[in-house]
């Protein structure tokens, strides 16, 4: 018998519009109770943006522009977790 296994993603930039992206991870952590993963996506490469995500619950932070493969690594290495 097998079993389906569904995992959430959440993959959001630092300012989408109409919500500062760490503030909805914030968000979804504190009042939705998500487990979710997220990754950021973002121009932002500053310590602090990454500290407060990590505190964020955000599992990735992938720094534009990037590339594809390494991209598709994150995300493969987060869902495999």
């Amino acid at each position: 018998m097998t079993q389906e296994v569904t995992q959430h993603m959440y993959h959001s930039g630092t300012q989408p519009l109409g919500m500062f992206g760490l503030t909805m991870a914030e968000k979804s952590r504190s009042e939705l109770r998500s487990s979710a993963q997220i990754i950021m996506l973002t121009t932002e490469s500053c310590p602090k943006m990454k500290k407060r995500g990590k505190a964020a619950g955000v599992k990735g932070w992938i720094v534009k522009p990037c590339n594809g493969p390494s991209t598709i690594g994150a995300i493969h290495k987060l869902v495999s977790a």
